[in-house]
């Protein structure tokens, strides 16, 4: 449940302008209410409690989620369910999920009595449905689904992610076991509620009074297996919307499918290039391998991920990239779409050139000093390029931290500094590459189970105060890194051999942008000690 608050970067709900939206929601048939235990940091089932209380129990239906990432025994289960049903103020839940399942959020079900645990509280009528949320690939949603008896499953489906993200597979595995689908982000973020200019005019062509999210609400609702639609609504106008979409629902009929597959067909066009990926054109004589540079392209083109797009695009060798193309036409013999292959591999070529050029995308370096850090303990979780997502980064990790509550148990752990608990993104590149999530602790604090930890000696840092936008990616990357090693040379700051340099995300300049709409990222560096020089 994605609930207004008082302050944009802040948590603390607004519970006056919450409790009006859930009230008219009830009012008009709305009966699924969603909240779990990291929401709002904690703040997201006290609320609900408080504003489903006046209601009859058996009048709604309440879900909340396992904090697996918490737990490490079955007494941890026990003592996270009893804690949620005394802040939402219920004895039982409708739904209740295992939060956010993938291949590491799982294990924690592995543990001897968890599952158990939540099989008997389904029995004691505690539980009244048991399933999961999900963010993984396919396969490993074949794997859970068959290893537990569930009641539903929790998916991302929107009709772009349908292909993009391969939700129809998953749709289908859930299907094809006879299991229904609770959809969340049918919007995608927001994402189908704007589009492109052309893409809208298709929309409001076909119905001048319908809202561009309504077609997404429609479009998941339409499907047979789909039981609820969540959609995470901050603002009474969104509730609004939502209802009015629903209040005279009407599943999407074939014109309407045809409707949609055109605006799509028009946002897709005008952003991406339409390589389907089958291949026709490959082998390149040249070496250059198409469909991974028209993937790259799309993926950037969708997010404008400035970062992202050069690290995918580096992470080809020279002789597969765009620019060594040599326009001997040969792909264009076979390609079905009828792609001008050699123009859009310039264009890619082009665009690799103009970001690269930019110098940091437009960031600058505010502020250089040496900072000693003490002897200390990382403790996170480690990954590897294996773990990089479409854009060539780790933004898919973070948001499993976000989003199951990684940071929760680790929070109390840390060190008391003047910057605050700050999250941190630790790398180092030799003698092998690894990245790591996590937080700095005290030397010798325990490792709670779940995650690994790394213990540093007393190190001297050069720090970076990098500004600029995070949108589009310009405060992270290669450049930057070169930017602030530069930075710290001109004070006499230079790098040790090998060295480990992170991210810090400090109060309040990375959470709150200036009138330019720039914040603040911490980029640090270890350096050679005093000593040492």
């Amino acid at each position: 449940m994605r609930l207004p608050t008082i302050a944009k970067d802040k948590p603390d709900i607004d519970e006056v302008l919450a409790q009006k939206m859930i009230d008219e929601a009830y009012a008009s048939g709305v009966t699924y209410f969603d909240t779990a235990y990291p929401y709002h940091r904690g703040l997201s089932e006290l609320f609900i409690g408080k504003a489903l209380k006046k209601y009859p129990r058996d009048s709604f239906h309440l879900a909340s989620k396992m904090p697996g990432w918490l737990v490490q025994s079955r007494a941890d289960a026990e003592k996270y369910f009893n804690e949620q049903l005394a802040k939402c103020q219920v004895d039982y839940f409708d739904y209740y999920l295992c939060h956010a399942l993938g291949e590491e959020n799982y294990k924690p079900y592995l543990i001897p009595g968890v599952m158990d645990f939540l099989h008997e509280m389904k029995a004691a009528g505690k539980i009244r449905h048991l399933g999961f949320s999900f963010h993984d690939v396919p396969d490993v949603l074949d794997r859970i689904i068959h290893a537990h008896e569930w009641d539903f499953v929790q998916l991302q489906l929107n009709y772009l992610d349908w292909e993009f993200q391969d939700a129809k597979r998953q749709y289908d595995i859930v299907t094809g076991c006879g299991i229904p689908v609770i959809v969340m982000e049918p919007v995608r973020g927001g994402l189908l509620a704007t589009l492109s200019e052309e893409a809208v005019s298709i929309f409001k062509a076909a119905e001048p009074k319908k809202s561009v999210a309504s077609w997404a609400i429609r479009y998941a609702a339409s499907k047979p297996n789909v039981m609820v639609v969540l959609s995470g609504m901050s603002n009474e106008e969104q509730v609004h919307d939502n209802l009015a979409t629903m209040r005279d629902f009407h599943p999407l009929d074939r014109d309407d499918e045809a409707v949609l597959k055109r605006a799509l067909d028009a946002f897709l066009k005008n952003r991406t290039i339409p390589c389907t990926a089958c291949g026709y054109c490959m082998p390149c004589p040249n070496g250059v391998d198409i469909p991974r540079m028209f993937r790259i392209h799309n993926e950037y083109a969708l997010r404008k991920h400035k970062r992202g797009f050069i690290a995918d695009y580096e992470d080809v060798s020279p002789e597969q990239r765009a620019e060594a193309c040599v326009w001997c036409g040969e792909c264009m013999t076979h390609c079905p779409q009828k792609i001008m292959i050699p123009e859009r591999l310039a264009e890619i070529a082009a665009l690799y050139q103009s970001i690269k050029s930019e110098g940091g995308m437009g960031m600058k370096i505010v502020n250089c000093y040496r900072e000693r850090m003490d002897a200390s303990r990382f403790i996170g979780r480690k990954y590897d390029d294996s773990n990089r997502d479409a854009t060539g980064g780790f933004g898919t990790k973070w948001g499993e931290w976000f989003d199951g509550g990684l940071f929760s148990p680790l929070e109390k752990l840390t060190i008391d500094t003047p910057e605050g608990a700050s999250y941190i993104g630790l790398m180092r590149c030799a003698p092998k590459f690894q990245y790591w999530i996590g937080v700095f602790c005290p030397a010798k604090t325990a490792v709670p189970e779940g995650y690994e930890s790394l213990d540093f000696p007393a190190i001297d840092l050069s720090v970076s105060w990098v500004k600029g936008k995070q949108e589009n990616g310009e405060i992270y990357g290669a450049k930057v890194h070169e930017a602030s090693v530069a930075a710290g040379r001109a004070i006499g700051l230079e790098q040790v051999k090998e060295p480990w340099y992170f991210e810090r995300y400090c109060e309040p300049r990375f959470n709150h942008k200036d009138a330019a709409g720039d914040i603040i990222l911490d980029y640090c560096i270890e350096i050679a000690t005093e000593k040492a020089r």
